[in-house]
């Protein structure tokens, strides 16, 4: 819905539902996630904006009693507004008026109507777009209210959610207590308050309206850093640490945070890292790894060492861990015993497992700067000839666009190319002139080259 961070605004969405036949009105998007028909407010209601959405729906069979089910309060640091809100609103219908739905073009295939059964096997294939569509679907018969203790459904992302300092407190005053595990966690990965903030703002920007990650947008977000698709999967069971479907800002940070090149694999957060790898290979969620699963995360481990991942010496180093920790071979791996197993050294490699193919954190300050200098009015730049001087200056009209180009170095045109051997020992092999004359680099071990400026 959004392209831009600062382009962000207030979201109405529109739970329609049937309490006769127990259905709702849901639509796939382009992704093919399940989510609420939704809109960006207009004229500054939320409710004209649902009676909208309704008439589009159902034109003048629509009625007029759209209700507001839930506000969601997003907190937007470095933008233009404070915070934005995604409200969702119900609306009930009859069983004649929901055959009465109206398909625009294009949209026959986007709209379904799904009652509880289907909402949940959606979930179950990883299709909603977030898990929090079965909590409004829930509300709307007074199965979940805002007052359930026990609700995995947060109201917003406040001013700070998440957020934490290096000093162990939450910036926003306590709303968000933190673990002292997490925090040395984030002080390892060395995530400082702007690269949460920084965290939180692509967060944002790829889940909005929702509030939790899915697993489509999180795939997308690890083979961008660089993962293969086929690993998505298990990277997302791994992250996933409740079992929710979808991932809070909070979860993805400290998923992130384990995964940084980085971080050392000591203490506390070597115990953090283990358990996220643990997951990786517990297919099934039991808390145990089969003997399969095990030989696989052997397999990993001796691949990260550079070991042979034959079937015979997996099979062999895979035995002798069990043996070590008083346990019989081809017999089940349970959380703690193989924490233990990496505590007291029988297996070794972990250090290198689940390591992002680059720096998360750096990787999200080039895309915003990326985007920043795109989001630039572009500047006519007129060149000038200086006599005398053989070089030519650019002129810019506006001030930021010319303080940039007068920070870049002048360039002159290479008078030499150096062969080099590309494995170690680094040496020079060849140097050639453009005279076509060449040197041996055996034989001048020094070269003075001179670069015209």
């Amino acid at each position: 819905m959004f392209k831009n961070y600062k382009d962000l605004c207030d979201v109405v969405s529109l739970l329609v539902y049937c309490p006769s036949e127990r259905c709702y009105l849901f639509t796939k998007e382009s992704s093919g996630e399940t989510w609420l028909p939704s809109s960006k407010c207009e004229k500054n209601c939320w409710k004209m904006t649902a009676h909208k959405i309704n008439f589009e729906l159902f034109g003048i069979d629509a009625g007029t009693n759209c209700h507001p089910l839930r506000v969601y309060k997003i907190w937007l640091p470095n933008h233009s507004l404070n915070c934005v809100y995604h409200a969702v609103y119900k609306v009930a219908i009859k069983a004649d008026v929901k055959k009465r739905l109206k398909y625009k073009a294009g949209m026959r295939n986007r709209l379904q109507w799904l009652n509880m059964s289907e909402l949940e096997r959606q979930k179950a294939h990883s299709n909603l777009r977030s898990p929090e569509v079965i909590a409004f679907a829930l509300m709307t018969n007074g199965e979940l209210k805002d007052s359930d203790k026990d609700s995995q459904v947060v109201k917003g992302l406040s001013k700070g959610f998440g957020i934490v300092s290096m000093i162990g407190q939450d910036v926003a005053g306590g709303a968000v207590a933190m673990a002292s595990p997490n925090l040395q966690l984030l002080q390892t990965a060395g995530y400082t308050r702007e690269d949460q903030i920084r965290m939180y703002r692509e967060f944002v920007l790829m889940v909005y309206p929702a509030i939790y990650m899915s697993v489509n947008i999180f795939s997308q977000f690890m083979i961008d850093l660089g993962w293969q698709r086929t690993q998505c999967q298990n990277l997302f069971r791994a992250a996933d640490v409740t079992g929710r479907g979808g991932l809070s800002f909070l979860e993805l940070m400290l998923w992130a945070a384990a995964l940084e090149p980085a971080t050392q694999h000591t203490g506390i957060p070597a115990e953090i890292r283990c358990r996220y790898i643990f997951r990786f290979f517990d297919s099934n969620r039991d808390l145990k790894l089969e003997y399969v699963e095990f030989k696989e995360l052997v397999a990993a481990a001796r691949a990260a060492r550079q070991l042979p991942i034959d079937a015979l010496s997996v099979a062999r180093d895979a035995d002798v861990c069990l043996r070590q920790l008083g346990m019989q071979p081809n017999s089940q791996l349970p959380l703690a015993e193989f924490l233990r197993g990496v505590g007291e050294l029988r297996l070794r490699g972990t250090s290198s497992l689940l390591r992002a193919p680059r720096s998360i954190s750096a990787y999200i300050v080039d895309l915003q700067e990326r985007e920043h200098e795109a989001s630039q009015p572009s500047t006519s730049t007129t060149m000038k000839f200086q006599p005398g001087t053989g070089k030519k200056q650019g002129s810019c009209s506006a001030g930021a666009g010319s303080a940039r180009r007068a920070a870049r170095p002048d360039y002159s045109v290479a008078v030499y190319t150096v062969r080099m051997r590309r494995r170690p020992p680094n040496e020079l092999l060849e140097l050639n002139n453009f005279d076509g004359k060449s040197r041996n680099g055996h034989n001048h071990h020094h070269f003075i080259i001179p670069i015209s400026t």
